[in-house]
């Protein structure tokens, strides 16, 4: 999910924009990786999750 906003200023050709972007904003686990080895002692179970919530903001000024 993102946000975004522009600001100009006096001409056109100037401006700022500022961005927020954001994964799993919801902050639910995302599961990577089950271990599918028959022989493994952790056979079937998950063994990996990938990042949890990531904020940025991205800001960028034009002349």
């Amino acid at each position: 999910m993102s946000l975004a906003k522009a600001i100009r200023f006096g001409s056109t050709d100037r401006g700022l924009n500022i961005r927020v972007q954001a994964t799993n904003l919801l902050n639910r686990p995302e599961f990577s990786f089950v271990d599918t080895a028959v022989n493994s002692p952790t056979f079937g179970r998950v063994i990996g999750v990938l990042p949890m919530r990531t904020v940025q903001v991205v800001t960028r000024f034009r002349f």
